[in-house]
């Protein structure tokens, strides 16, 4: 990424070895970036101030909270929407990762419904993620973050919902919700209060260094 910057930019790049993914955080008051492509899918939020962009044609305007979803190959470029700046974290997700991940055969007609979303789930998932690379968080911690990412970005992508029986992955997740629950009945725990605890605690962005503490044997020693 080329970009021209004052004293006061930076850009924080951080690589996991293991899925090839990086992770960005990084701010500019003013010019960013001139029009470049990417090989990755990018998923992004903006975390402070007016990031100003433009791509497929189209000038776009993100505030906090706001998701940037851009293609591999998709020409982008980047500027602060005023004098104060902005602040984003992105994900750059390698093209392999995602069809493996997301068990497709290849890419075609695989692409974003928008470049511009208001998602705040995807949002939150997104900084946990680029967080955990940041970190360098255990395995089962960057995996977890992004399982929450995907999980998401499904919907993005115009698939099926990761959930649904039937769906790509669908029976996996079904595998570890089923073990979860059950895990929780020989361990005393009602699995309805428990589901809905650890849901809530994610949602409201638990350590992603102290997932353990949600399993169900750990879960109820502390309860």
């Amino acid at each position: 990424m080329e970009g021209m910057s004052s004293s006061t930019d930076f850009v924080r790049l951080a690589r996991d070895t293991t899925s090839g993914i990086e992770a960005v955080h990084a701010c500019f008051y003013a010019h960013a970036y001139d029009p470049h492509r990417h090989d990755d899918w990018l998923v992004g939020v903006t975390d402070r101030g007016v990031q100003d962009f433009s791509c497929r044609g189209v000038r776009h305007r993100s505030t906090p909270g706001r998701v940037i979803l851009i293609e591999p190959e998709e020409q982008h470029d980047g500027d602060a929407g005023n004098s104060d700046g902005f602040t984003y974290s992105m994900l750059y997700l390698p093209q392999l990762w995602l069809q493996g991940t997301l068990d497709l055969a290849r890419n075609d007609g695989l692409g974003f419904r928008a470049t511009l979303t208001d998602d705040s789930r995807l949002a939150a998932a997104v900084r946990r993620a680029c967080r955990a690379v940041h970190l360098r968080a255990d395995r089962l911690a960057i995996d977890t973050t992004l399982d929450a990412v995907l999980f998401r970005l499904r919907f993005h992508l115009g698939l099926r919902d990761a959930l649904m029986p039937g769906s790509d992955g669908g029976g996996e997740h079904w595998a570890i919700l089923a073990s979860l629950i059950e895990t929780a009945k020989l361990n005393g725990i009602d699995p309805h209060v428990y589901l809905a605890d650890i849901l809530a605690r994610i949602a409201s962005g638990h350590p992603i260094n102290r997932l353990d503490e949600l399993l169900p044997w750990t879960w109820v020693a502390s309860r």
